[in-house]
């Protein structure tokens, strides 16, 4: 069986990168991050008899202005030529997102402060602005035609429970552009795909 790609929006790394200007710099090369916030661990204890200390890592969070793949956003925070790693996951539930790079939800583990979070709007992550970015880009990637076999696969669970609203919200688009633009009318209805034509209408990612 094939492998499923792994698409979203937003994404919880952990990267073996060595400096604070590492991440930074793999930050400012990718265009399409627009909120992001990462952490250094270097006192997670690895051994409590020993006091042995861990791997110094980085905790990062990124939100992407389009969806990629999981492990194309895990390589710009990795680097073969030194053998440096990086691990990650599709972010699904943002509740209490910041307490995992903490440790706010692991009291025995080493707590680190809020204060120590480098990012450019802590704001965005202790609030749900995640769930309207997502919906806008299944709408966007709906109107430019992609299978309903790639949006299931793409965004899961938050385009299938909601399938039917976002192809009404595609059908009104559609009708309102045609509209507008004085072209012929179409049967403005949830039956069928009149919206993934691209005759019609294309939105720019």
């Amino acid at each position: 069986m094939a492998k499923t790609e792994k698409y979203s929006l937003y994404f919880s790394l952990v990267s073996y990168l060595e400096t604070d200007e590492d991440i930074l710099q793999r930050i400012n090369k990718q265009n399409t991050i627009i909120n992001y916030a990462f952490i250094c661990h270097d006192k997670d204890i690895k051994d409590i008899e020993t006091g042995e200390l861990k791997q110094k890592h980085y905790h990062i969070l990124i939100h992407l202005s389009r969806s990629n793949r999981l492990d194309t956003v895990r390589n710009w925070f990795a680097d073969k030529n030194k053998n440096i790693n990086c691990l990650g996951q599709v972010i699904r539930d943002t509740n209490a997102i910041l307490d995992y790079p903490t440790h706010a939800n692991e009291p025995s583990k080493y707590q680190y402060s809020i204060e120590d979070i480098n990012h450019n709007d802590l704001d965005f992550w202790k609030t749900t602005e995640m769930s309207r970015d997502i919906s806008m880009d299944i709408i966007k990637d709906m109107l430019n035609g992609l299978n309903t076999y790639k949006l299931c696969e793409r965004y899961g669970r938050d385009y299938i429970y909601h399938i039917d609203n976002y192809k009404k919200a595609c059908n009104d688009i559609v009708c309102e552009t045609n509209r507008a633009e004085n072209l012929k009318p179409i049967e403005c209805s949830n039956e069928g795909n009149p919206f993934i034509t691209s005759e019609q209408l294309t939105i720019d990612n």
